[in-house]
């Protein structure tokens, strides 16, 4: 670490698997509420304990940080909160209006364990709702904590066409609006969904200049097809 900031996904995948069968996502709303109108995380719910576990851990770590010189990093909970498939996110469009409200509960109480509780000083947190699927929810601000729990807005936003242009985000303007730094926080010249084609890194870097001129920062995906040399004119982007 020198004169940068460390930027670090938090996913809790330890919620997937076998322990509640193959395939099986435990979602927010199932492990910290009895009921979907309950308002107050539920110490005695199922795998509460698991999960406050890794949150000091996760202290545990970024205290480490800071003690060894770290003056910030970037903490990025629960992306693409808006969507299905991970610990954090919707269900189905069923449980919608009650893991909106789950949602902002959990993270303000994470901000205040890890600020007010265990004193972090460095630790910049990263709102990141995928600003592209809209298969449950494109009313991304609906998940906004606030911005006093919020340090950067920080959208995924992949390419839907595959071409490597990417569209304007959900709700842009309104993320915009919250007055925080912007960045793009997953981005690649594919479709987020990668078929055979391979996609324009010169689009994607003329996203950047026109649509998000705004961005402080964007973060190129590697997996699944989706890195720089892995897509069309990638020599002539770097």
């Amino acid at each position: 670490y020198e004169d940068g900031i460390v930027p670090m996904f938090f996913g809790l995948t330890d919620f997937h698997g076998e322990e509640y069968g193959a395939g099986n996502v435990k979602y927010l709303d199932e492990v910290f509420w009895d009921t979907a109108s309950d308002d107050d995380i539920d110490a005695g719910a199922d795998i509460y304990d698991l999960y406050q576990t890794k949150l000091e851990g996760w202290a545990s770590f970024f205290q480490q940080l800071e003690d060894s010189g770290v003056e910030a990093y970037i903490f990025r909970p629960f992306a693409e909160m808006n969507v299905t498939g991970f610990f954090g996110n919707n269900r189905t469009s069923t449980h919608l209006n009650a893991t909106k409200v789950h949602f902002k509960n959990v993270w303000q109480q994470m901000y205040d364990y890890f600020v007010n509780e265990k004193g972090l000083t460095g630790i910049l947190f990263a709102w990141s709702p995928s600003g592209t699927v809209t298969t449950i929810n494109p009313d991304v601000m609906d998940y906004y904590p606030g911005n006093d729990y919020v340090d950067i807005v920080a959208p995924t936003i992949y390419s839907i066409d595959g071409t490597g242009e990417l569209p304007v985000a959900l709700q842009y303007d309104e993320m915009l609006a919250t007055g925080k730094p912007f960045g793009i926080s997953e981005t690649s010249p594919r479709h987020f969904n990668p078929a055979d084609t391979t996609g324009d890194c010169l689009k994607l870097l003329e996203s950047f200049k026109t649509t998000y001129k705004q961005a402080s920062f964007a973060n190129l995906w590697y997996g699944l097809g989706h890195a720089i040399s892995e897509n069309d004119n990638a020599e002539s982007f770097i």
